[in-house]
């Protein structure tokens, strides 16, 4: 499925039947809410030092360590979501009572950690962002499930309380 998104978008073609009322224009054209724009033009891709005959050089840096933090969510995920799920999910349309614009301060990541948990679920399943949509980047896709996955260990969800026993069914009778 994801697959078939990232076709959809290269070749500009959006299923006619799409539920979502946001018309997709191209990437290049969208804006984030800083006003910067978002170009989907790669990068030039760098010839790697060890062709270059510097093998010393070609060592990859060390990973950067995943901030989960509030300020983690604000710089690295908020950006991908406000590009990618507040068309659907915010004060403008709301879908499936999710509203990743509520997320302000470090109280209310904590307080939306159930939704995060879910949308890892269908960042998993390819369910998200919807075929009619923008799809992620790979990079986009890792770096939200990275830091889901990291964010919910540290801050798991609520336990679920166990289902209330059924009361027996009353006999009558004669």
């Amino acid at each position: 499925m994801v697959l078939r998104a990232i076709l959809l978008a290269a070749l500009g073609a959006f299923p006619a039947a799409c539920t979502h009322s946001h018309s997709p224009q191209p990437r290049e054209a969208q804006a984030t809410s800083a006003g910067a724009m978002v170009s989907s033009t790669p990068a030039p891709v760098a010839t790697p030092a060890s062709a270059q005959g510097n093998i010393a050089a070609s060592a990859a840096p060390a990973p950067k360590a995943l901030d989960v933090s509030w300020t983690g969510f604000h710089e690295n995920i908020q950006p991908i979501m406000e590009l990618h799920c507040y068309p659907c999910h915010s004060a403008e349309r709301t879908e499936k009572d999710v509203r990743w614009d509520l997320i302000q301060d470090a109280q209310s990541l904590h307080d939306r950690r159930d939704q995060l948990n879910r949308a890892l679920g269908m960042l998993y399943a390819g369910k998200m962002p919807p075929i009619c949509a923008y799809p992620l980047s790979n990079e986009e896709t890792i770096t939200l499930i990275a830091f889901m996955e990291a964010r919910l260990k540290v801050d798991p969800p609520a336990p679920t309380p166990p289902a209330a026993p059924s009361a027996p069914a009353s006999q009558t009778g004669p």
